[in-house]
């Protein structure tokens, strides 16, 4: 956890220096995806998209990391709905 604190420090100060810099936005991105900050992490790969190519396997590695976090919490909320309903 400690770790993941000061990555996630240090990528947020370089970021704000350098709002393009690829090796921040490349370990910043699967912390935000581990604290389900999807909307942040999709910004953040579309950044990544427009420095990077589309088929970068960086962004495809990122891309696919968002997806899978994003289709667990859809079947998570899909539960969720069906219990209220």
């Amino acid at each position: 956890m400690q770790i993941t604190y000061r990555i996630e420090h240090n990528c947020k100060l370089v970021l704000k220096l350098d709002p393009k810099n690829i090796k921040a936005l490349i370990r910043f991105i699967p912390i935000q995806v581990q604290r389900n900050d999807l909307n942040e992490a999709l910004e953040n790969i579309e950044k990544l998209k427009g420095i990077l190519s589309h088929d970068d396997r960086d962004v495809l590695r990122l891309q696919k990391l968002l997806n899978q976090k994003q289709s667990k919490a859809d079947k998570k909320m899909g539960k969720k709905l069906k219990n209220i309903f």
